[in-house]
């Protein structure tokens, strides 16, 4: 929806109803010369009704950059005109794909007869400028107004609406027959002029020379002229724009400015400027053209040439060797944030198995036994009891082990406790049988107690959590492991490139050092295109670019090689000296290797879940001699947080979202070429787009900055878009 047509719309019928409403006033035809609007005679009316809602397009079929004018027309009775006490609402269709204007009304009272059935029709017309070639659809307009049920001061209102018909614009481009060589896209019916600031001048000192073109159309997309002065040297200045949307074809002028330096003294003519442009009513290519213009000038200090001082100045070093397209970084992998998915699996399920708590384990089994090793009381029968629950309840050995010596030191090697262990409880369990089934006496059993306790408190150190995993499926998981660092670890930059892009980038240090910077520039854009992460050539391009005077060529391959290799400091150095790039670690590119932070967060996640694993799992090892838990939960949230910012970090050095400045325009405090003008711009500017609408981009600078700006003006900078 578009709210400054919601605005003007209930302008424009408060306006003329007010003025057909006063009393006595008659309702004059169109003065001499003023043309209705179209929609006043074309337009649908059903007599049978009191209020009549139309919208028309003329022409309905236009070249791009030429003018269409969306109408609408409402149509109210006499008997609906007394009767409305507050004005009717209007909402005009949203427009995209083209630049609107909207047009001022004509100050006379319009009527129709339909069917002896008098109108006042209240009209409100927008001018609309194809940018691109095709259909290009309307959507309904809507009108919402209220009616009193009964003549009375007091009485309820009823709110009725009414919705127009859509409509579709036809665009075509431009004919290709006749189309001059130096036709730059302007359409309309044009005029040309210049002038300079000064009819006198001295060498050395500069004087604004302003070209204007005049006439009907786009006044806002007209293109630069082209400038050549062959005594001079000339820099392009400002524009300014002046539209006049008072008539039925939108009007107005284009002013740009350039700043000459005269380099020699004398009487010299500026020559004869040329505009081809489009005149879409005749259809054919025509030629605008200024008078020369005549300017003195004086002898003075010469200022030195931009070419000389460029050709003095030494000269930036190029990359000489290609080492390709560059890896994509770890990150952005699936298969890495596969691998690290799996990598908690094993220690979560040796966390997850059944298992007596430890601390229930020794208050049930070594508590117990300690107690019958103090106990003289204690019988064979109750220590061999407490001592087979216990070496059971550890380790899982069954009953069938418990009266099997050779058995039972099977199960308990396999449960992770070392032989002299296993034979040890094989013995212990031996005599507790001897002397529970042979007879004893106490002091026997007080013995035989001690060693049980002793032996449990072995057993208990040495073996494995019970219900775990087996120890080939662990094997596996820490092979799986092992190759996932491997594999990983493995990723890095490739050093070969095609063999083609190797001979076009030689081509390309050859052309830059010889001086053809445009050469170069065409050699390095060439590789880039085809190879969007080729490092090597996007910085060259900067490179070459920069030597050719080209701003935003420079900071396009600067930035993109930097996002491609943030820690490059030759890179790095020259975008500090572009215009709005920021520097350090919270700057536009932090200098921060996306895979070495990508490494580090795997490191970490590897190391916390391997330690829980190993904690949960120690064959052989002492207690005291597994990893602390909140050690291992540390690096775990430590990997966390580091993988989050590794992926903030990529998003941002991808480009996606950030583009540059490659003309330079002044912001505007909304999508409209009629918006309030906002800070200005450069060009190289680099800049975040927070928003779209139609040909609209929303930015935000580094500084603060915030406002509109037209598309075509910028450039993405996102890995894999051509320069």
């Amino acid at each position: 929806m578009s709210v400054t047509g919601i605005g003007w719309g209930v302008f424009v019928l408060a306006g003329t109803l007010a003025v057909s409403n006063l009393p006595g006033q008659t309702r004059a035809p169109a003065a001499v010369g003023e043309v209705w609007p179209a929609v006043v005679s074309q337009g649908r009316v059903d007599p049978r009704r009191d209020v009549n809602f139309s919208a028309l397009v003329v022409p309905e079929s236009v070249y791009v950059g030429q003018q269409a004018t969306y109408q609408i027309g409402v149509f109210l009775s006499e008997a609906v005109g007394r009767r409305l006490r507050r004005n009717p609402e209007f909402v005009p269709p949203d427009v995209r794909s083209m630049l609107t204007y909207d047009l001022r009304s004509s100050a006379q009272a319009l009527s129709r007869e339909v069917g002896g059935k008098h109108f006042d029709v209240h009209v409100f017309q927008r001018a609309l400028f194809p940018l691109t070639a095709g259909p290009h659809p309307l959507a309904p307009a809507r009108l919402t107004y209220a009616l009193p049920l009964s003549n009375s001061i007091f009485s309820r209102e009823e709110t009725h609406a009414a919705r127009t018909g859509a409509l579709t614009i036809i665009a075509r481009d431009v004919p290709e027959m006749g189309r001059p060589a130096d036709f730059s896209g302007a359409v309309g019916r044009l005029a040309l002029t210049a002038r300079v600031d000064t009819s006198g001048a001295r060498v050395g000192n500069p004087v604004t020379l302003t070209v204007s073109v005049s006439g009907v159309g786009n006044v806002s997309l007209f293109p630069r002229p082209s400038v050549a002065v062959g005594w001079g040297d000339v820099v392009t200045g400002a524009e300014r724009v002046i539209v006049d949307s008072a008539s039925t074809l939108v009007q107005g002028r284009k002013d740009f400015d350039w700043l000459v330096t005269p380099r020699q003294e004398g009487m010299l003519q500026l020559p004869a400027l040329r505009y081809p442009y489009f005149n879409p009513y005749t259809e054919q290519y025509e030629i605008a053209l200024t008078p020369p213009v005549i300017l003195r000038v004086a002898s003075g200090a010469l200022a030195a040439r931009p070419t000389a001082v460029a050709a003095s100045a030494p000269r930036l070093t190029l990359r000489t060797s290609y080492r390709g397209a560059l890896s994509p970084p770890l990150a952005s992998r699936p298969a890495l944030w596969f691998g690290l998915a799996i990598i908690p699996i094993p220690a979560l399920a040796l966390g997850l198995r059944r298992r007596p708590p430890r601390r229930e384990r020794r208050a049930d089994s070594y508590e117990l036994l300690r107690r019958m090793a103090a106990q003289p009381t204690s019988t064979p029968r109750e220590v061999r009891r407490a001592f087979a629950a216990a070496v059971s309840g550890r380790s899982g050995v069954g009953a069938q082990a418990m009266t099997d010596g050779t058995l039972l030191v099977r199960t308990l090697r396999r449960a992770g406790v070392s032989l002299e262990t296993a034979q040890r409880a094989r013995l212990v369990l031996a005599e507790l049988d001897r002397a529970t089934y042979g007879g004893g006496d106490s002091a026997a059993s007080d013995t035989l107690a001690a060693r049980a306790l002793a032996t449990f408190i072995a057993i208990d150190e040495e073996a494995i959590p019970s219900g775990t995993l087996s120890l080939s499926a662990l094997r596996s998981g820490r092979v799986l492991a092992l190759f996932c660092i491997l594999w990983f670890g493995s990723a890095g930059f490739a050093l070969a490139g095609d063999a083609l892009d190797a001979e076009g980038f030689k081509r390309g240090v050859t052309f830059y050092d010889s001086g053809n910077y445009d050469a170069a520039m065409r050699e390095f854009r060439e590789i880039a295109e085809r190879v969007p992460r080729a490092a090597d050539a996007w910085a060259n391009l900067g490179t070459a670019g920069f030597q050719a005077n080209d701003t935003a060529t420079a900071a396009i391959g600067w930035q993109r090689a930097l996002r491609l290799e943030p820690l490059a400091d030759d890179v790095r150095d020259r975008l500090d000296s572009s215009p709005g790039f920021v520097p350090g670690l919270i700057g536009d590119i932090p200098p921060i290797a996306v895979d070495g932070a990508a490494a580090l967060g795997i490191v970490l996640w590897l190391a916390g879940w391997g330690a829980l694993a190993w904690r949960a799992w120690g064959p052989g090892v002492s207690h005291r001699l597994r990893p602390e838990k909140p050690l291992a939960v540390g690096a775990i949230a430590a990997a966390v947080v580091v993988m989050l910012g590794t992926l903030s970090l990529a998003e941002s050095l991808s480009g996606r979202g950030h583009v540059i400045v490659v003309a330079p325009e002044r912001l505007r405090t909304s999508p409209a070429l009629s918006a309030e003008l906002a800070s200005e711009v450069m060009t190289g500017e680099a800049a975040r787009a927070t928003g779209a609408q139609g040909v609209w981009s929303r930015l935000r600078f580094s500084d603060g900055r915030t406002g509109w700006m037209e598309t075509r003006r910028l450039e993405s900078l996102e890995i894999g878009r051509g320069p």
